[in-house]
């Protein structure tokens, strides 16, 4: 797994951790209750994964997988165009797990759709976007998907069609997918 147990599998537990067994008295297991709410993300059921996402916090509190949930719920809201909740929840899961470059991504990611879509001045997306893609390649060098961002930034706010060009081309031999 590439540095900060980062997956795009969704079921990678963060570095140190382990998968966790029922409490007693429960009805699933966290990784159970887990599970069942990144599936109905990943079929697109967005509304009802973040609900699921939110109970699993109320019910597992101090569960491993707290961060992992916390960044789901950000990406339910992303897919939805909520970037302000987006935001939220990507700021969140980077104070939780500030070694995951994931997180890092997804929070640029997001302030650069809130600058393009909402209400974000770019005098502060910009700075915050270029922050979060470069904790994300401090954090791991070989993540495409934060020179992806980068490549993002440089196009949408430099219009520096060279280091854009140049970061995608990164982002594609590192991430082909």
């Amino acid at each position: 797994s590439p540095k900060g147990g980062d997956s795009a599998d969704g079921k990678t537990v963060l570095p140190g951790k382990t998968l966790e067994s029922r409490p007693k008295g429960a009805a699933l297991s966290p990784t159970e209750a887990y599970n069942l709410a990144y599936n109905d993300y990943l079929k697109g059921n967005y509304d009802l994964a973040i609900l699921s996402f939110q109970n699993f916090v109320q019910q597992y509190p101090g569960s491993a997988l707290i961060p992992q949930v916390i960044y789901w719920t950000g990406e339910s809201y992303y897919s939805k165009r909520s970037y302000s909740k987006a935001v939220d929840y990507f700021e969140q899961a980077v104070s939780l797990a500030p070694d995951w470059p994931r997180a890092h991504t997804r929070l640029a990611d997001a302030y650069i759709a809130m600058m393009m879509y909402a209400s974000m001045r770019p005098s502060e997306a910009i700075p915050k976007a270029r922050a979060a893609a470069g904790k994300a390649l401090e954090i791991d060098e070989s993540l495409g998907e934060a020179h992806a961002s980068l490549a993002q930034i440089a196009a949408r706010c430099d219009w520096d069609w060279l280091t854009a060009h140049r970061e995608i081309q990164r982002a594609l031999v590192l991430s082909p997918n």
